[in-house]
């Protein structure tokens, strides 16, 4: 049988194909196994630093609530008597000056925080365009302390 010139191109057009396609598909699984080792590297890394946080940085704002715990609940307002959504809140212990709380007052001018009854706190709110006003409180076991914030504009100061 004698193979005709057509026969023979379409046979080896057949032959390239097979052969460019296996050359892929190995290069293709290198690939995938490469993408697939990457993506493991990176998801081991995720995990062990969120374990690690987790177990390293607990401070008393981390913690579980306990109903022994004080609710601070505030309300700040504007001189107009309106409430002032968007002012910044601070709470920490009196001996120390870095924020173990830090809120945001919501549409209503509210906020609170329940932290632990061992001691006092200072609350310091601030607002843009507002005098910050700080507020020292005495954490009652299992009690809720109302705190109201008035704020006074800042007075505009001329050269």
């Amino acid at each position: 049988m004698q193979m005709t010139t057509l026969m023979w191109m379409s046979k080896m057009r057949r032959k390239r194909k097979t052969r460019y396609n296996s050359s892929r598909s190995e290069v293709h699984s290198f690939c995938l196994f490469r993408s697939h080792t990457l993506w493991g590297i990176l998801l081991v890394a995720v995990l062990t630093s969120a374990v690690d946080g987790a177990f390293t940085a607990r401070s008393w704002a981390q913690r579980k609530p306990s109903p022994n715990d004080c609710l601070l609940y505030s309300t700040v307002f504007t001189p107009e008597g309106r409430a002032l959504p968007g002012a910044d809140a601070r709470i920490h212990p009196v001996e120390k000056k870095k924020p173990l709380w830090e809120l945001t007052s919501d549409s209503r001018g509210e906020f609170a925080a329940r932290v632990p009854s061992v001691g006092d706190y200072e609350v310091e709110v601030r607002a843009k365009g507002f005098v910050p006003q700080v507020k020292k409180v005495t954490a009652i076991v299992g009690d809720r302390v109302d705190l109201v914030f008035n704020m006074v504009p800042q007075s505009k100061k001329k050269p």
